[in-house]
Formats: structure tokens, sequence, C-alpha cells
């Protein structure tokens, strides 16, 4: 429903993302110098990985039949140990410390297309760049700077849940070409080392998408904030980022949200605004909704769907409510109170979900969605920070 728009430059927040930015590359460059540590998340990627039958995938005539014949439902054999609608689960410490009590719900989740997605029947360098394992939301305005230990380290507001996709299939297809490629070098393959410099290395750049998203999401929930306020809510290493220039990007983002409430800029211009380095909004929602993180056509998945877009959906809603009323922004509440009526509200749990932990995330999960579909403040995301 909403049209293309024409991009704008925020310079005065470009400068304080490239601060930011510069920072995660050599925090990413400290990550792989160091040694790789034995986590939850990696023994379970590992596991995965050293569980297919190289043999087998190497016997096969083309990477269409690999796909096809092996690969496909490689994902369906993991999903009791890792899909929150079998282990009725999402009990966290696979990429967050367990004494910080974070749940990570973990999708599993494939491609949207397979076929046409994968570099079938090409060679290493095709492969190594694509992304099995995403580190896709958590709702906390803190930036962690610590990744040493392979795990996410929260100094001042750990979030309540982190959300995680894992696309085993690609995984496994992976590690498969890694491992080709050792072999035509003459080289031993190390899943460990596999998994640190063409997987978690890409993290970085998730951490920083999704706190960026937050900042934005924190300043239109809040368009009338002071930004000395905003500024209070985020925990920032002083290495990355002054005060001073965290200052100067929100008060960037603010004269754009302003421009949107007095109807100077159009919503669709914002979306095509590029705050995330080369990337806007609809880039983001294309890689991690649809393109990449495809979850299963069911009933039961609906809440981890929800779950999933809701932050980009909340950042497209309340843009458009900042916006003088219009008939594309009434149209756009219609719509809302359609979702509220025919899918969220009839929905009753569903009934393979036994831990009362899981029980209550999704109740209260439905309750902040139903809040803002009938055009309540919901403040994204929560604070959290410990004074």
């Amino acid at each position: 429903m909403i049209p293309d728009g024409n991009r704008r430059f925020p310079l005065r927040f470009r400068r304080m993302y490239n601060s930011i930015a510069d920072r995660m590359v050599l925090a990413k460059m400290r990550y792989l110098n160091a040694h790789a540590i034995p986590t939850p998340g990696i023994e379970l990627l590992r596991f995965i990985c050293l569980n297919i039958d190289i043999n087998s995938l190497e016997s096969c005539q083309n990477d269409a039949d690999r796909y096809l014949e092996i690969l496909k439902g490689v994902g369906t054999q993991v999903r009791a140990a890792v899909d929150p609608m079998f282990t009725n689960s999402i009990a966290g410490g696979r990429w967050i410390p367990k004494t910080q009590g974070v749940s990570e719900i973990i999708l599993n989740a494939e491609s949207v297309n397979p076929i046409k997605e994968m570099p079938l029947d090409k060679d290493w360098s095709a492969w190594q760049n694509l992304r099995a394992v995403r580190f896709l939301y958590h709702d906390s305005l803190e930036l962690p700077e610590e990744f040493v230990s392979s795990m996410l380290q929260f100094k001042e507001q750990v979030p309540s849940y982190l959300m995680v996709s894992l696309n085993v299939p690609l995984l496994c297809f992976k590690y498969f070409k890694y491992a080709m490629e050792c072999k035509k070098n003459h080289d031993n393959p190390d899943v460990n080392v596999f998994l640190k410099e063409y997987e978690y290395n890409h993290f970085f750049s998730d951490v920083l998408n999704i706190w960026l998203l937050n900042l934005l999401l924190r300043v239109l929930c809040n368009p009338d904030r002071e930004t000395k306020d905003i500024v209070g809510d985020i925990t920032m290493p002083i290495r990355f980022c002054t005060t001073n220039m965290l200052t100067q990007g929100i008060d960037g983002i603010k004269e754009f949200v302003d421009l949107l409430k007095t109807g100077s800029m159009k919503p669709q211009d914002f979306f095509q605004t590029r705050w995330f380095g080369d990337n806007d909004i609809n880039f983001l929602i294309n890689e991690n909704c649809y393109r990449w993180v495809a979850l299963p056509e069911t009933y039961r998945y609906l809440w981890m769907k929800t779950l999933l877009q809701f932050p980009y959906f909340c950042y497209i809603m309340t843009s458009v409510r900042l916006f003088p009323d219009t008939p594309f922004k009434d149209t756009l509440n219609l719509r809302c109170n359609e979702i509220l009526t025919y899918k969220i509200q009839p929905i009753n749990m569903p009934t393979a979900v036994t831990s009362p932990t899981l029980g209550d995330f999704i109740r209260n999960w439905q309750i902040t969605l139903t809040k803002f579909l009938q055009g309540e403040s919901v403040v994204l995301p929560i604070s959290r920070k410990s004074v």
C-alpha cells in the first residue's frame, strides 16, 4: 500500500553512525583475532554441521539434487532441539549468558525460495558471505561491545528476549561447500573456524542494525521527548561514540521526525532514507522477514511471525501516524483494525504449548500487539536501564 519515496540525507545522523560503524569494525577484528571459545550456541551449530553426510552429498551429480534429496529435510530433523513449538521452551544461554535470563527465540526458518536464492553449482566464493544464522531483534537500547567470548555481554540494559534465525539447510550446504574448498586446497576443514569466520563475524552488523532500529523506534514513539533524556536511555561505550556525537545524531533524527509531523516530509521518504548504513528499512524487512527468513505456513507459527515483523511494522505505522491525517493514513489504520479483529483476537493459545514460561510470553506479546493495533501508545523498546 505504501508508494515509493525519495531518500533524504541526514548528515548529522550519518556522522554518529560512521563513528559507531568504524568502531564496530575494530571490535570485529578483535573478535576474529581471538581464539575460538566453545559456547552452547557454537556447540549447537557444530552438532548440525558435523552430522551431515559429506560423502553422500559429494556423490550427488549437482547442487539441486543435493538440496532436494538430502538437505531439504534437515531442518525438520533438528526442530525437536531448536523450534519453540516443539521444545516448548525459549530458555536462553546459547548467545547471551544464561545468568542474564534472556529468552532466546530460535526461528527454524528457511529461504522463501531456496532454489532461486542459493548459488547452486557455484564454488565457495559465492557461498561464503551467505547468512545461515542471523540475530534478528532484541529489545535493548544498549550496544554491547564485548563478543570475544562468542556471547553478547549486556552490562546495564539486559534485553528480555533475543530472536535468532537458523536456516539449517543453508548452514549444512554452506559447510559442505567449505569442506569441498578445503579438500581442493589440501586443508582440513575446521568447523570452529568455519562458524567463527563465516557466521559469527556477521553478528556485528546485526547488533548495530538492531540498535539503530531501537533508537529510531524510541525517537518515533517519543517525538516530544528531550534529546538529553533519550541519550540517558542509551548505553553506549564511550570509545564507540561520545555523548556529544550521540546528541547530534538524535537531533538529526528528530529533525526528520518534525518534518513528518508537519507534513513537510512524506512517510515513504522517511522509509527510503538509509538509516542503516547503505540500506533502508525496506531492505531490512525484505532480508529479515521474507527473503531469508520464511517460517512454515501454519497457524501455530503466527505468534512468531508477528513477533518477527512487529519492530518493522511499528516503525512504519508510527511514522505514518505522526503524519497529518490523510486518506492513506485512514486506510492503514483501517487495515490494522482488520488484522486485530480477524487475526489477533480470535487466536487461541497453540495447543502444543505446555510451558508456563512460553505461554506467559505469548500472552504478554499478544497484549502488546493488541494495544498497538488499537492505536494506544506503546513505547519500544521498553526502558529497563538500571540506575
